[in-house]
């Protein structure tokens, strides 16, 4: 019954974490030798989207230090005032980028990670995610921009509104 309906269970239905897929591939020659295979593109994807990542992570703790050196400098040239602005504006800020990239980034270096060796299939995939990125950070921009007046109220300060205005164009980058 189950086969008649289509509901019957197969083992291309079947997905597990770290699978692995084989392909048969036939030859072009009659009776041909194999002289060599080349299994470059067939090599751990997985490990190369891994090292993208923790560049990514690294990327991040350097920002983290910079992100202190600015406080600092904030802080010890216009007070603490200025750095409370600051950072209110940058918490706004930090938010929107991760919602203006809606997990694309991540996306996009698996992908990269996949097909590194085939600048045919890389090309869509980096415009693709550049184009979908410049779309959602116009919009998330805009609405950040739109928003600004109601941050500044919500922090009690017309000068983090300020400082949002400010700042929303960077969500653009």
């Amino acid at each position: 019954f189950n086969v008649v309906t289509g509901a019957a269970l197969y083992g291309v239905d079947i997905s597990l974490p770290g699978m692995l897929y084989g392909k048969i591939l036939f030859s072009k020659i009659a009776h041909g030798r194999i002289k060599k295979i080349n299994t470059k593109k067939a090599e751990n994807p997985e490990r190369r989207f891994s090292v993208d990542l923790l560049s990514n992570y690294v990327a991040m703790a350097i920002l983290g230090v910079s992100g202190l050196t600015i406080n600092i400098i904030i802080a010890g040239q216009y007070g603490a005032a200025a750095l409370g602005i600051f950072n209110q504006a940058y918490a706004v800020y930090v938010l929107a980028s991760q919602l203006a990239v809606v997990g694309v980034h991540h996306s996009t270096l698996k992908h990269v990670a996949e097909y590194v060796e085939s600048d045919v299939k890389l090309a869509p995939i980096i415009r693709s995610a550049l184009l979908l990125s410049l779309f959602t950070g116009i919009l998330t921009a805009a609405a950040v921009s739109a928003g600004a007046q109601r941050f500044g109220i919500a922090f009690n300060s017309e000068q983090v509104a300020q400082a949002i205005l400010y700042a929303a164009p960077g969500l653009l980058c």
